[in-house]
């Protein structure tokens, strides 16, 4: 036994035998794999005719990985079976149509034969140039060795681009229990292990010329393959790549898991050929993913629930490099439960190139910290009889660079303690996400930060709080300190707060003064009995700056007492001692209460200064009563009374009665403001308004019987111009300018004499309403104001207007109404205007109306203006007739004024208006004028529609300053172009003084676009005389959008250019944009 096992040692260290015998296992390994009939043959079939079904057979050689005759298979034609068992896509095999190769889930026995029909297009399909073979041999349980080579014919071979071959072993075992991996990341390119166990891999092949290269063309290829096996062979040299990936997960140990991974991936490694050696979808996700870190070695290991003493252990250290770089992560942790301790460092090297597919924990954090480095410490406690204590620790580390954040607190049952600590560098720039740091740390580059906070509760009445913070700035040298202290205490109903406040500033760069505030206060507020709060605040404040120092203090007492209904009483009381010298003190009080009928409020303000001897205040008393003095009568005051020191008092009052005596109503109110002996204004206005209805004749009785449809009675319809308002009791204005009339409206429908023949009324119609009866309607109302202003004299002022109207049921029959205005300023002005106007229906459906208006100051008359309008439908159309007189100036002559109008009476069914007026009336300036308008519209369709015109009008800017008649012609057309409303018109006007005319044009869209309102208009006026004068343009635009039920958003531009033949005027430009924003509360 001895010299046998001696003998063996001797021939495994002379090498020979050892080697001879691996060499006659591998080539055992190949022949029993077998070669496929078809991969011997480089002759291929002709192409066959487009659609034809082609079929192979070849006998398994171990593996899962083999190549059929052609490419670009017709996708989903196959049928696979192997021996008798017919195989599905995707479950038992996968085939790809463009290489023309197939893989099986599960090996394919040589002993076995598959069977594989497909159908090609001939103008697509192309022989399968390459050969490739593989097979696998299990030595013993979870160790498989595995060869597999791949060749390319044709240009392919010769260049040697397409040859390759792998050789390794692979061994695997799983743990009795399963555990999640610790040192794996399937979301790295699914690099996963295969749960609870060991796995080990070891692979070596070459790219380039292989022992299958020469198979193709040999007529012996055992003879070459063995030739290029023996160690006398010089193939030449290959490229070389191999892998070594040894990993272990859940490894039970004490009551925990131990996983590690050591793997090294070379670049010159065929991972398509490797992937296609493995049918277990965790092998492929595997082989995937070492196809994504070729090029680099890692290096890892972890545990994690290992058992401690009372707690668990975890640690982790994982280190990657790629050839131009390296990072590694380390993280420890202990947690006993009220103990626990972590500690965690990641490291990125700058020439790290691919952070992201390494198999560290933090990948995607790695990525954004090349050349950083990010420290983290955590580690709790609880100390018996004391409280918790936490420590926090973030350091990052980039070059001369750097961020730390540090954090300590203690917390025990009645109070805490809390340390922080931050340092900055000024050029400092991470990614606070990549990094862990909290808060905003681009805003606190160059700043070194600590701050201490504590809070402590005596008692369960008495608590204190400090705060201490210090922040330096690097790069100023500047020192900012704060320290806070508080006590607040609670004794029965009463708050009391101390505090106690420093604040300082210091310049370390320059060894400047020290600047510091301190102020000292105290703040109680309790209540006391029913509805009464006391409060009351003090502070001193101490200013010192350098050897300089000053002094401030403050003292308010404050009170509120609130009795519910009755009477509510508060105020406030302050004295203060000015830091650059005086006093000031001030008072407030507000009392609200309710005596009978009557509201009161009134407040109190005031306020003293004193500096250098001089003193300066203000007192502000407000008053306010309301109530009912009678039944029939408010009352309503508002005063103010203000006082200032050194100078004059003011004084506001308004008092207004108002009610209701014998059916009028009134109100009175008496103003007063007094400025001053030489500035007091006092006003009393008296308001009044009467109204009456008299009813005339006795009220008809209801008839017994439903009346008869033809014995109703018709409704009359209102003269023209009948309802008159009153004129508002103001100051009268001069009358504007009459504009021209628009055309008047059309004229009910006479009502046919013949009364319809009576209809039978059904059994259950209700009886007509009685007719209402006639009543007049008397109105009466008016003001007089009388004002005193010591600076511009006495005035007065007298409104009255008075309207009568006779009405039948709904409809007015005559009406008559007068106005007198009267106003007086003391040598000054003595104005009165009158005016009167009657409105009455006449019979023939026709109207009548007249006014009046007489305009005098100090016995002159300034306006008399007298108008008669007659108005009744004819047959074919409304007629309007005016006349009258006007004056509207003092030294303007008085002319007779007259007009008609006439237009055509609406009927749909025709497609042509007409209308024409004729009218003279007074100008601005007391003138005579003239207009006239002649119009005919015609319908050509209902989307087109014309109108023609011939006018006679005043064109002007302003019509107070400037008068120019003019006259012309013109077209309008009005269409619908894209649901919006299109108005275009051409007018040639010249004017009448000087005889230069000019074309002007209009444009206008308007109507709904999109989900808002749009209208537009463009204006331009071009006269004919170019070297004189220039074109005038006006442009608008509107749009409106309503964005849901409260907010409408609307945007307006407008756009003028105004050129006027005049050389004194001046020419403008104007554009303004604006946008509304409204929103519906």
């Amino acid at each position: 036994m001895g010299r046998n096992a001696a003998a063996t040692n001797h021939r495994r260290r002379d090498g020979r035998p050892a080697q001879r015998a691996s060499l006659f296992a591998l080539l055992a390994l190949l022949l029993a794999c077998g070669l496929p009939a078809q991969a011997q043959d480089d002759a291929k079939p002709p192409a066959q005719p487009a659609g034809i079904r082609k079929m192979t057979s070849f006998s398994g050689n171990g593996g899962v990985y083999y190549t059929l005759e052609d490419r670009n298979i017709v996708p989903g034609s196959e049928s696979v079976r192997v021996g008798v068992q017919p195989m599905i896509r995707n479950v038992d095999y996968v085939l790809n149509p463009t290489a023309g190769t197939i893989t099986f889930m599960e090996p394919v026995s040589r002993l076995q034969r598959a069977y594989v029909s497909y159908r090609v297009d001939p103008a697509k399909a192309t022989p399968n140039t390459s050969l490739r073979m593989g097979t696998a041999l299990a030595f013993a349980p979870g160790l498989r060795g595995i060869y597999a080579s791949s060749s390319a014919a044709g240009s392919a071979r010769l260049t040697g681009g397409g040859d390759s071959q792998l050789f390794g072993f692979t061994y695997s075992r799983q743990f009795a229990q399963t555990t999640e991996s610790a040192g794996a990341k399937p979301a790295n390119g699914g690099a996963a292990q295969i749960p609870g166990g060991i796995q080990a891999m070891w692979f070596t092949g070459s790219m380039g010329t292989n022992p299958l290269s020469n198979l193709q063309a040999a007529k012996d290829p055992i003879t070459n393959l063995v030739s290029q096996l023996m160690p006398g062979a010089k193939p030449r040299r290959q490229p070389a790549g191999g892998l070594a990936r040894f990993g272990i997960d859940g490894l039970s140990f004490r009551g925990g898991t131990v996983s590690g991974v050591y793997e090294r991936v070379d670049r010159n490694l065929n991972f398509e050929l490797l992937q296609q050696q493995f049918a277990d979808p965790s092998e492929q996700a595997l082989a995937q993913g070492l196809q994504n870190r070729a090029g680099m070695q890692t290096l890892g290991f972890s545990a994690k629930d290992i058992a401690l003493g009372k707690g668990k252990l975890a640690f982790a250290t994982t280190r990657a490099s790629d050839g131009s770089g390296s990072a590694f992560e380390n993280s420890f942790s202990y947690d006993a439960g009220a103990t626990a301790f972590s500690f965690s460092k990641l490291m990125v090297g700058k020439q790290f190139q691919r952070p992201e597919a390494s198999l560290l924990s933090s990948a995607a954090v790695a990525a954004k910290l090349k050349g950083a480095s990010v420290t983290k410490m955590a580690a709790r406690t609880e100390i018996a009889g004391i409280g918790k204590l936490a420590f926090n620790s973030v350091g990052v580390s980039d070059g001369a660079e750097g961020a730390l954040q540090q954090s300590m607190s203690l917390e025990g049952k009645r109070g805490k303690i809390a340390v922080n600590t931050q340092r900055i560098s000024a050029n400092y720039n991470r990614d606070n996400g990549a990094t862990g740091l909290q808060g905003d740390v681009g805003k606190q580059k160059g700043l070194n930060t600590k701050s201490v906070v504590a809070e402590y509760a005596f008692s369960p009445t008495t608590k204190w709080a400090a705060n201490y913070q210090s922040v330096l700035n690097v790069k100023t040298g500047k020192l900012d300190t704060q320290t806070v202290n508080a006590l607040d205490m609670l004794l029965g109903s009463t708050k009391l707060h101390f505090q106690n406040e420093t604040t300082a500033t210091r310049d370390l760069s320059k060894g400047g003064p020290r600047s510091s505030q301190q102020k000292t206060s105290m703040d109680i507020a309790g209540t006391y009995g029913k509805g009464l709060n006391l409060h009351a605040y003090t502070e001193l404040v101490r200013l010192r700056n350098g050897n300089t120092s000053a002094s401030s203090s403050l003292t308010r007492m404050e009170f509120a007492w609130d009795r519910g209904k009755a009477m509510k009483l508060s105020g406030m009381q302050q004295f203060e001692k000015l830091a650059e010298g005086g006093t000031k003190s001030t008072t407030h009080m507000d009392l609200a209460d309710k005596f009978g009928r009557f509201n009161f409020a009134a407040s109190y303000n005031s306020w003293r200064a004193s500096k250098d001897n001089i003193a300066s205040g203000e007192t502000l008393i407000k008053t306010h009563l309301d109530g009912a003095v009678t039944k029939w009568m408010n009352l309503t005051l508002d005063q103010e009374n203000q006082r200032n020191i050194g100078r004059d008092g003011r004084l506001l009052r308004n008092l207004v009665l108002d009610g209701k005596l014998a059916g009028v109503r009134f109100k009175e109110t008496n103003f007063i403001h007094d400025q001053g002996p030489k500035n007091v204004e006092k006003s009393n206005n008296l308001e009044f308004q009467w109204a009456e209805e008299i009813p005339v004749g006795d009220a008809p009785k209801p008839s017994a019987q439903p009346a008869a449809a033809g014995d109703a009675p018709q409704a009359q319809p209102k003269p023209a111009e009948a309802s008159l308002v009153a004129a508002a009791p103001k100051q009268a204005e001069p009358a504007p300018p009459q504009a021209a009339p628009a055309q008047p409206a059309p004229a009910p429908q006479p009502a046919s004499g013949n009364a319809p023949a009576p209809q039978a009324q059904s059994p259950d119609a209700k009886p007509a309403p009685p007719p209402e009866p006639a009543k007049i309607q008397v109105s009466v109302q008016g003001n007089l104001m009388t004002k005193d202003q010591t600076q511009q004299g006495d005035s007065g002022q007298t409104n009255l207007a008075v309207s009568t109207a006779l009405v039948q049921g709904k409809d007015q029959t005559i009406g008559l109404n007068g106005g007198l205005k009267t106003s007086k300023v003391a040598g000054k002005e003595d104005r009165k205007e009158v005016t009167a106007e009657l409105a009455a229906r006449l019979p023939l459906e026709s109207s009548l109306s007249a006014r009046m208006t007489r305009i005098t100051n100090k016995g002159t008359t300034l306006q008399s203006v007298s108008t008669v309008e007659f108005a009744r439908p004819l047959r074919v159309g409304q007629l309007r007739l005016e006349f009258g007189s006007a004056k509207l100036t003092d030294s303007s002559p008085v002319f007779a004024t007259m007009g008609y109008g006439l237009c055509s009476k609406p009927n749909p069914k025709s497609r042509a208006d007409w209308g024409t007026m004729f009218r003279t009336f007074a100008g601005p300036k007391g003138e005579k004028v003239i207009a006239y308008e002649h119009a005919i519209t015609y319908r050509a369709s209902t989307n087109l529609t014309l109108i023609a015109r011939a006018y006679r009008n005043p064109a002007n800017k302003d019509p107070k300053v400037v008068y120019n008649p003019v006259s012309g012609y013109g077209l309008q057309f009005a269409t619908n172009l894209f649901h919006l409303k299109t108005d275009l018109g051409f007018n040639w006007e010249q004017a009448l003084s000087d005889r230069k005319s000019a074309l002007v044009t209009n444009l206008g869209f308007s109507g709904r676009l999109g989900p808002g309102t749009l209208e537009f208009s463009y204006n331009t006026r071009l006269a004919t005389q170019f070297l004189a004068d220039r074109p005038t343009q006006w442009v608008k635009l509107s749009y409106g959008y309503q964005l849901n039920e409260t907010n409408k958003l609307s945007i307006t531009g407008e756009y003028k250019a105004f050129s006027d033949r005049d050389p004194n005027t001046k020419d403008s430009r104007n554009l303004t944009a604006r946008v509304d924003l409204v929103h519906q509360f």
